[in-house]
């Protein structure tokens, strides 16, 4: 009775662990006390039973937080299957050092040391006890049931000590099987991610290479039309008409020197930044920004040449922020796109400042799934900016809207070997 109080109370703390439910809120006293009223009074009477009722009533603790039933059953099993491991282990102790009545202390020993570990690998790693795709949480969770199922229906494995070997076997070779499968979809998943990678930066070097192209095409005109300048200015001298050459350089040359300075050289200081991958996404995004006519500037003193984050995540979010940004001043030829990246010797800083035109909801409302103020089904970028910035500890985004500028600030932790 007292063994199987303690493992109740272990299990509860255990779940609520893999929850990351921290909260102390009455319910959970509630349903603590209810499992442990259950386990005093039907203990004798089910016996086996109990222990199906019991996690009947975790599994629906469980899904009161996660609302997923598949992800719901997962936790549950496994934290069950950490307990019976612990179980066996206790019992298997206890004989082999021929102490039965150590049973409880090894099995409190174990939970303890079960638990500690659980805690820091849930506060050192990003590690799920459940994957991030349905069909496969689906199928894990039948298979863990059906398994957990067999284990204290058929070798009624409480009850009869003597074949505790052959269930801490069993549950050894689960586990075993269960970290390869965790293995292979962590390689399955890295492959996809790398692909996807590879895919990004294809895309994001033909639109460099088109940028390049283009701005290479509009050099050969400006050298052709500066050719075709320096004759007219030759024949104005040569004939000695100074007027005339007054009037030609107020009317031809005086303009194109103006656009040359508003135009494409605020964008000079990137040939500073020394990630390709995002030197790429820079130029493009401000390249179009500058040929839909938006006043478009950019400032890096500080070069820069290696992230701790991964180049892919960063080259998406500076995507979404810069195409929201663009498309916020499309049609306001007033408009400007301020732009930059400021570096420390930890972090940097990336920037995006443009005006907005439109009364804006609260940042919190914009953040949503779908939300867009453009219409419906079109408000994905933000939210998958937000989900880009969660699952990278290195990553802080701060959206402020001040007056009628809109400012996103993407700060990235700078990779350790960085000069």
């Amino acid at each position: 009775m007292v063994f199987f109080l303690t493992q109740q109370l272990f299990l509860f703390v255990l779940i609520k662990l893999v929850l990351r439910d921290h909260s102390r809120k009455i319910y959970n006293g509630l349903f603590l006390i209810l499992i442990l009223g259950l386990s005093f009074g039907l203990y004798t009477s089910l016996k086996l039973w109990l222990s199906i009722i019991l996690v009947i009533l975790y599994l629906l603790y469980v899904y009161w937080h996660r609302r997923v039933l598949s992800q719901s059953i997962i936790i549950t099993m496994e934290t069950h299957i950490l307990s019976l491991i612990s179980v066996q282990l206790a019992i298997g102790l206890s004989r082999w050092i021929n102490q039965p009545d150590w049973k409880l202390t090894i099995f409190i020993g174990l939970q303890i040391i079960v638990i500690s570990l659980v805690m820091f690998i849930l506060m050192h790693t990003k590690l799920s006890l459940t994957f991030k795709t349905y069909r496969l949480n689906r199928y894990l969770a039948a298979l863990l049931a059906t398994i957990y199922l067999a284990i204290i229906l058929v070798s009624d494995w409480q009850y009869q000590p003597e074949t505790w070997f052959i269930n801490l076997v069993i549950l050894f070779v689960l586990a075993g099987l269960l970290t390869i499968l965790y293995m292979e979809y962590l390689k399955t998943v890295k492959t996809r991610y790398q692909i996807e990678k590879q895919s990004q930066q294809m895309q994001a070097d033909a639109r460099y290479l088109s940028e390049v192209e283009t701005h290479y095409n509009e050099l050969r005109q400006f050298r052709h039309d500066y050719q075709n300048m320096l004759i007219s200015i030759e024949d104005y001298l040569t004939s000695d008409d100074l007027p005339g050459l007054k009037t030609y350089y107020e009317t031809n040359i005086k303009p194109v020197s103006q656009q040359l300075m508003t135009d494409k050289y605020h964008l000079e200081d990137l040939s500073r930044v020394q990630v390709k991958a995002i030197k790429s996404i820079l130029f493009s995004k401000l390249s179009y920004a500058q040929a839909h006519h938006i006043e478009t500037h950019f400032e890096l003193k500080t070069p820069f040449s290696a992230l701790a984050v991964n180049d892919l995540d960063v080259v998406v979010a500076l995507g979404i922020i810069l195409d929201n940004a663009i498309d916020a001043l499309m049609g306001h030829p007033d408009g400007k796109l301020m732009s930059g990246i400021f570096v420390d010797q930890q972090n940097v800083v990336f920037m995006v400042q443009n005006d907005t035109y439109d009364k804006l909801p609260p940042i919190w409302q914009l953040q949503q799934r779908g939300f867009s103020t453009k219409g419906p089904d079109r408000g994905l970028g933000l939210a998958h900016l937000n989900q880009i910035v969660e699952r990278n500890d290195q990553m802080i985004l701060e959206t402020r809207q001040l007056g009628t500028l809109f400012l996103q600030q993407l700060t990235v932790k700078r990779a350790k070997n960085n000069d």
